[in-house]
């Protein structure tokens, strides 16, 4: 999700506020149709479709990568340093998105739809 952004953002955290950088992303389970269809099926929900979706957002600027950043689940990260921490996390994020000619960012969707029991 929002690769190369995603990346980027969390080397630049790991130079500033390496305590802030999980060791453990539970969400990583889940990122192919199949590896959520045996959560499902683990959970005891079977018969649920299972479809996803590539797609990519187009950035005007890098810069809009910093508005998605502020707009997700990133924040709470970002709220946690200081001002000159986030400063630098926002410089050195921005300047490797830069460097590596992102105009875009990946938004690629896994979604279930399950009968209720």
């Amino acid at each position: 999700m929002f690769e190369p952004g995603s990346e980027a953002f969390w080397s630049a955290v790991k130079e500033f506020r390496p305590d802030l950088v999980a060791t453990v992303s539970p969400w990583e389970r889940i990122t192919r149709p199949d590896a959520l269809r045996q959560l499902l099926s683990e959970s005891g929900i079977s018969g649920a479709e299972v479809t996803s979706e590539d797609g990519k957002q187009r950035l005007q600027s890098v810069e809009d990568w910093w508005t998605i950043v502020l707009g997700s689940g990133y924040r709470w990260t970002v709220e946690q340093m200081s001002e000159g921490e986030r400063a630098g996390v926002k410089a050195a994020n921005l300047k490797k998105l830069r460097e590596s000619g992102t105009t875009s960012v990946e938004t690629n969707v896994i979604c279930a739809i399950a009968p209720k029991i």
